[in-house]
């Protein structure tokens, strides 16, 4: 298949694409307002509700400053909204300024989601969504897809046709993109970690992985894919900061065996676009722990720790009592034993301050939600979710909402602070 045709599944971008444009979405059908009743949601709970009933300000029971620094992004008056929930687990969400809509995927329902900020309405974009992963807007105002499904990027051109791009590298299909942003060249970097291959709940094929795990760059212009990383074991999130002199990877190895790393790498980008003096700037393997400690007493004081005493229990996605470390005996000596001890930093994104915001979480509550990082790779500062955080994006008229994708749900806070991102 070329690099310039694609059309659509079983949706199809003709009967219900429904085109992304700087003027709108073109004509679709609106269902009702997706909330499924599950174990853990109250269904009689209206979109945009409090985490806490009746918050009482200054709203600190659900955030919490590890340094000083972070007091200057908290703002008093406002509280943590679950704006919906039914997922079976969303990633990847990305604001539409002019559209005042959150885009985000459902991934093993194989469907976008829109979130309408104005209405505070949920509905389906697109499905199915060729078990779209990570998402992203281009300097053009287009929908940039990582299809795990399709192993590539698709570009949702303002027509509502899909394109698909960066397919393939030397011959060989990709594993299956997963998180990606736009620079301001209108360059594409994306990263490739092999999750969902071998999957039938977020793929519908059994396939090997055919290529190293890496970070790529896409140009537009020319088509050319070129790689740009291979340091990390399973390639994640990714994020440049606010003058683009800097690229933070994540690296969520520790998901293949507890030896393997947990962190998030920063390096230098050259004017040519080439990486160097590439650095671990933030270990889960070392914050966890400290972070754990750091949070406890705050976690217990406001009944979100059960006791030291207690193993982590899950519902929905995520942690509901837990004693932030101790875990049961399989989690202990299987595989995944690292993934569960630390936990991973899945999705990033920065604020204008150069502070990096990321989606984290598996090893209970002290790291469920998002955990804020100075550039000098200091954590700062904890939201805390009642579920695990995969991805976060900075939305809202004065881009200082943080829309946060955990498990099964969508969260929103108001921050002392716009993200960096231009588009």
């Amino acid at each position: 298949m070329k690099r310039r045709q694609f059309i659509a599944g079983a949706a199809g971008a003709g009967a219900a694409g429904f085109a992304l444009t700087r003027y709108g979405f073109a004509q679709e059908r609106l269902g009702p307002s997706l909330r499924p009743v599950q174990e853990g949601v109250d269904p009689a709970a209206t979109p945009g509700e409090a985490v806490e009933s009746f918050p009482r300000y200054p709203v600190t029971r659900l955030m919490h400053a590890l340094d000083p620094r972070f007091y200057k992004y908290m703002v008093g008056n406002t509280y943590v909204q679950r704006l919906w929930s039914g997922a079976m687990w969303a990633e990847g969400p990305v604001y539409f300024g002019d559209l005042k809509t959150l885009v985000f995927s459902d991934i093993p329902n194989n469907r976008l989601m829109k979130y309408d900020e104005v209405t505070g309405r949920m509905s389906v974009l697109r499905q199915p969504s060729s078990f779209a992963n990570g998402n992203t807007r281009d300097r053009q105002g287009r929908l940039l897809s990582c299809s795990q499904d399709e192993r590539c990027v698709i570009q949702t051109e303002h027509d509502g046709t899909l394109t698909k791009i960066a397919a393939e590298y030397e011959g060989q299909k990709l594993n299956g993109p997963n998180d990606i942003v736009v620079k301001s060249d209108n360059s594409v970097w994306f990263t490739d970690p092999g999750y969902g291959i071998g999957s039938y709940y977020e793929s519908t094929h059994q396939m090997n992985a055919e290529l190293p795990r890496a970070v790529y760059r896409f140009e537009p212009d020319t088509g050319n894919l070129e790689v740009v990383s291979k340091d990390q074991t399973r390639p994640n999130g990714l994020a440049f900061s606010p003058d683009e002199k800097k690229l933070y990877i994540c690296d969520t190895g520790i998901t293949d065996g507890p030896d393997k790393p947990s962190n998030i790498m920063a390096y230098d980008v050259g004017d040519d676009n080439r990486l160097s003096n590439g650095k671990v700037l933030f270990d889960l393997k070392k914050a966890s722990p400290q972070i754990a400690s750091a949070v406890e007493n705050h976690l217990r004081d406001f009944g979100l720790l059960a006791g030291a005493e207690s193993n982590r229990t899950t519902g929905s996605g995520g942690s509901t009592v837990a004693s932030g470390t101790s875990q049961n005996a399989q989690q202990e000596q299987g595989p995944e034993a690292g993934f569960f001890k630390y936990g991973i930093a899945d999705g990033i994104r920065l604020d204008q301050d150069g502070n990096i915001w990321a989606g984290t979480g598996w090893n209970g509550p002290s790291m469920d939600g998002v955990t804020a990082i100075a550039p000098d790779g200091t954590p700062i500062g904890r939201i805390f979710l009642p579920e695990v955080c995969a991805n976060v994006a900075f939305g809202g008229e004065q881009k200082n909402r943080l829309y946060m994708a955990a498990s099964t749900s969508i969260y929103a806070i108001y921050l002392n602070v716009p993200g960096a991102m231009k588009v």
